[in-house]
């Protein structure tokens, strides 16, 4: 009784669950985890904003001033001057591209 091993384990289809046969060799695919988890922790910290007060400052002033500027000088959509001819261009647009896709409609 030289060596100590542990049995090796497999359950599922070879993916799932995986021990090696020995410690050593257990260890090192642990460590090799810990590495992969620990790369993955790095990237995602990377990956969220790094903001300060100024930044949401700007981000909800600018929305408060674009709500204020489409409330006052937008209006309701049946007041444009330019609904009538923006809807006809759209229609148009999109007859087009339905013809492109293969459409025989009107």
């Amino acid at each position: 009784m030289g060596d100590a091993a542990v049995l090796d384990l497999t359950i599922g289809n070879g993916d799932d669950y995986a021990f090696g046969s020995y410690i050593v060799q257990a260890t090192d695919a642990a460590q090799a985890e810990l590495d992969q988890l620990a790369d993955i922790i790095a990237l995602a910290e990377r990956l969220q904003p790094e903001c300060d007060q100024l930044d949401y400052a700007l981000a909800a002033g600018s929305g408060a001033l674009c709500g204020v500027i489409d409330i006052f000088c937008v209006g309701a959509p049946g007041d444009s001057k330019l609904q009538g001819p923006a809807l006809q261009w759209m229609r148009r647009a999109t007859v087009t591209f339905a013809k492109l896709c293969g459409w025989s409609g009107e």
